[in-house]
């Protein structure tokens, strides 16, 4: 098997279709397996599955469903289809990715260029074309700083305020990076023997920012190559259910710095940036529930 696609769903049905249309596309003649994990859908994406996996599909293609009893999250689901896969190489895909022409191809070049890269990642687009800002480096305890002060959107293109949302690139030319969005990422099956699954107490946010720390650290490059581009409705399922998720992703920053900043001083500091994070995430937590309630995106 040369290829794998891992695909979570989630309520979603409105984005799945016309995401396995261009998928299907950039296929081509590959051996390949699609596995969709349903993280117990309310909306009826596990009948389209079903009905996508019995259809008439090229004989290259072979596809697997498997339905959680309940919302298990984004990381273990990936990790429940990276599990079964068996491919040389596997994609990682959001359903509200489209994939644009020619584009798993770019990213297959790039990808074998050099024996030390282990992961490439497309340039990403709002469906209006406009580039989506998709690579960040890896945070700092200024980070979240400069965040709940406001200075990123002040100096929104600053490397020194900006430096973790990446606002000193243009996403427009090709490069190295830290952390690239995985709602779309192709990675070696070498890669993952070595590093091994997302961390799963991750459950939703800054699972891929543990992920890509661990690939960095043992020696991988990550490439973002813009000659490759899909189109994202950034959010999708997400924006549904935005408070929880507000906290969600703060509760990731916090467990990040748990994890990777480990000196006895910097417990200390972990400590004090998780007062942050819980401090700053109230107001906004309380927007989205305004925004929410007189249905204002």
């Amino acid at each position: 098997m040369e290829l794998s696609v891992v695909i979570i769903t989630y309520n979603s049905a409105q984005y799945i279709s016309e995401c396995l249309r261009n998928l299907l596309r950039e296929i081509g003649d590959r051996k390949a397996e699609i596995i969709f994990i349903d993280n117990k859908s309310g909306d009826n994406s596990l009948e389209l599955l079903t009905e996508f996996s019995s259809s008439e599909l090229p004989e290259n293609i072979s596809v697997s469903i498997k339905a959680n009893d309940m919302n298990i999250g984004y990381a273990p689901a990936n990790n429940q289809g990276m599990r079964t896969s068996s491919g040389e190489y596997l994609l990682l895909l959001n359903p509200d990715v489209n994939i644009r022409q020619n584009s798993l191809k770019v990213m297959f070049d790039t990808l074998n260029e050099d024996s030390s890269i282990g992961m490439v990642a497309p340039q990403f687009l709002f469906p209006d074309s406009t580039i989506q800002r998709s690579c960040r480096r890896f945070p700092k305890y200024s980070s979240v700083i400069y965040e709940a002060f406001g200075l990123t959107r002040i100096f929104s293109g600053s490397k020194t305020f900006n430096a973790w949302k990446m606002g000193d690139f243009d996403h427009s030319s090709r490069r190295e990076v830290d952390q690239p969005m995985s709602a779309c990422v192709l990675l070696k099956r070498e890669l993952l023997n070595q590093v091994g699954l997302m961390d799963e107490q991750f459950v939703m946010f800054f699972n891929d920012v543990d992920w890509c720390k661990r690939i960095k650290d043992a020696g991988w490059k990550i490439v973002f190559n813009p000659e490759a581009a899909v189109e994202h409705v950034l959010g999708g399922s997400v924006n549904k259910v935005r408070s929880r998720m507000i906290l969600r992703s703060h509760a990731g920053f916090y467990l990040y710095f748990q994890k990777h900043f480990r000196k006895p001083s910097e417990r200390v500091i972990n400590q004090l940036m998780g007062l942050i994070l819980f401090i700053t995430a109230l107001p906004r937590i309380v927007l989205a529930k305004i925004l929410t309630l007189f249905r204002v995106d």
